[in-house]
This record gives structure tokens, C-alpha cells and sequence, in this order.
């Protein structure tokens, strides 16, 4: 992985969990670079724009969110155990390892 690449990643992962807690529209440039405590430039340089780090942050996170389902899905055997799952995953929150807004 490149330092290019690494960067970006690692703006991603540090503002994923703000995006989670503020949502887009609360989510400010001064935010992003207080988490990845990076200058707006470096952000900018990665990203064309909030919305683009934004989006970024959107699947990463998603990316998560199926990891964990897929987890506990896979631990079962039939295909009616894996259907509740799916059920219980979604309807419990409280079961989900998942990034907490900060």
C-alpha cells in the first residue's frame, strides 16, 4: 500500500465514526482535520471534497456493518438458522460490534 493510499485510508477511518454521530451536514472541514489531525490540504489533496469523504467514509462503514452480519450468519448451519439471524442481526442493534460516533 502506498503512502497515498494509507492516508486516505486512514482519513476514512478517522472520520467515520464523526459522520456516524453528526451526519453530513453536521460534519464540519474542522472536524475532519481535528480526528485525522491532518491540515485541510492533506484532506483535500485525498479527496475532491467533503462529500467525496463522506461517501468514502458511508462504505467503509458499510463495509463494517456487512462484516458483522456475515460473522454471525456464518456461524450457522442451516438455512432457516441463517434466515432468523439475518432477523435478530438487524432487528438488535445492541449485538452489533460497530463504529461508535464520537
Amino acid at each position: 500500500m502506498t503512502k497515498s493510499e494509507r492516508t486516505k485510508q486512514h482519513i476514512i477511518s478517522a472520520t467515520a465514526p464523526i459522520f456516524n454521530k453528526k451526519g453530513y451536514a453536521g460534519t464540519s472541514i474542522a472536524d475532519l482535520t481535528k480526528a485525522t489531525k491532518l491540515t485541510s490540504g492533506s484532506i483535500y489533496f485525498n479527496f475532491e471534497n467533503k462529500e467525496e469523504v463522506a461517501l468514502a467514509a458511508f462504505d467503509y462503514n458499510l463495509a463494517k456493518y456487512r462484516a458483522v452480519i456475515q460473522k454471525s450468519v456464518d456461524g450457522c448451519t442451516g438455512t432457516k438458522d441463517k434466515f432468523l439471524m439475518y432477523i435478530l442481526v438487524y432487528h438488535s442493534k445492541t449485538q452489533l460490534d460497530f463504529i461508535e460516533g464520537s
